[in-house]
């Protein structure tokens, strides 16, 4: 008996930390999505928009619209909160965009220090 209630919360663990990786996976795609129309050229966009499409509804199969409206208010608040500097939200847009996952989708060059530094006006 032990060991069938150890299997079924073995499983159920699996399954959730399934979920919880989708749920992830979509919540950077989101957060990638605002970096590329903060930050994109239009080349940027063009190549974000095709990408996305595949990986998105990939990542899509089990998360209800619900689900996706909380993802997207959680990718707005990380990146867009009102509760951050305009500096720490352009900070945060760029390791966004420099993120490996972001680059695969918007195929372009990562902003390197000195061009943040130049967008932050310094």
């Amino acid at each position: 008996m032990k060991y069938l209630i150890a299997m079924i919360w073995g499983i159920g663990t699996l399954l959730l930390a399934g979920c919880d990786n989708q749920s992830r996976h979509v919540e950077q795609l989101l957060r990638c999505n605002l970096a590329v129309e903060a930050l994109g050229s239009p080349q940027a966009k063009k190549n974000f928009a095709r990408n996305e499409v595949t990986v998105f509804t990939s990542q899509m199969q089990d998360i209800t619209p619900d689900e996706l409206l909380v993802l997207d208010s959680l990718a707005r608040e990380e990146l867009k909160s009102p509760s951050l500097t305009a500096r720490n939200q352009l900070v945060r847009m760029v390791a966004t965009w420099n993120s490996q996952a972001c680059m695969d989708l918007h195929q372009q060059a990562a902003i390197s220090g000195s061009q943040l530094q130049h967008l932050l006006g310094g």
